[in-house]
């Protein structure tokens, strides 16, 4: 007889709360109003709505890293390319200077 246990009964209705506010989040941003607008108009509960928001935030921040292989020996870029193209500033004050162009499209795609 399988008698479900209480994490994996947890475990859905997590995930059926976590889809409710996916859903409700997507439809926030297609509507054009502001999060606590769009809350009163659906009768939706703010904090909630943050506290998701929060958490996709935070892990989108774990799993979104690249990593990051240095050449041992430093290469010497010709002058042409050595205009950047794109700098990435980050809130602890270091910077990623880009200087390859078709290194964009995937920093891009990370954040789509």
């Amino acid at each position: 007889m399988n008698i479900p246990t209480k994490t994996a009964s947890s475990d859905v209705i997590t995930t059926d709360k976590e889809q409710f506010w996916k859903e409700h989040a997507k439809h926030q941003l297609e509507s054009g109003l502001s999060i606590v607008a769009y809350c009163r108009k659906h009768q939706l509960n703010y904090d909630q709505f943050g506290y998701w928001r929060q958490k996709w935030r935070q892990q989108s921040a774990a799993v979104g890293l690249l990593p990051v292989h240095l050449n041992k020996t430093p290469q010497v870029i010709p002058q042409a390319q050595s205009d950047t193209v794109c700098t990435l500033a980050f809130k602890n004050g270091h910077e990623l200077k880009i200087h390859d162009k078709t290194v964009l499209p995937l920093l891009l795609s990370l954040w789509s």
